[in-house]
């Protein structure tokens, strides 16, 4: 992400150069680029994009806030669930395979990059079998 001060900054000696260079009669470049009137057409696409970057991180921005208080309420969600099921009398097995839920809410002794590392190291053994392996070790 751009920062816009520093943007602006950098907009307006970019500027001060242009007002330099048209103070100077004897600038005469011999590359178009570096003509007065397409320095001042680069300058005013500079503003515009940096004008424009709050108007575009705003949308970006309200997803990511919608997105997080989403997930916010997952881990309360999954232990309710997983409260339920352990009570609904199923078998040890299904409430091993449905403790994966700790991992998901991040309270198990070991990360989730731990539990990916750790199926990475083992020839054979997906990501999936190891958390499963994980969720075994968590519920027992």
């Amino acid at each position: 992400m751009s920062n816009e001060g520093g943007d602006k900054k950098g907009l307006g000696n970019f500027r001060q150069l242009i007002d330099q260079v048209l103070a100077d009669t004897d600038y005469k470049p011999s590359n178009p680029a570096l003509l007065v009137t397409a320095l001042e057409a680069l300058y005013t696409a500079g503003l515009t994009a940096v004008d424009n970057v709050a108007n575009k991180h705003a949308p970006n921005k309200l997803a990511i806030t919608e997105r997080q208080l989403a997930f916010d309420a997952l881990p309360a969600t999954i232990t309710r669930s997983f409260n339920l099921l352990k009570a609904s009398g199923v078998s040890k097995g299904i409430i091993a395979d449905a403790a994966v839920q700790r991992v998901v809410a991040g309270r198990t002794g070991d990360g989730i990059g731990e539990i990916v590392t750790r199926a990475r190291k083992s020839r054979g053994t997906s990501v999936s079998q190891v958390l499963h392996i994980g969720s075994d070790r968590v519920a027992g």
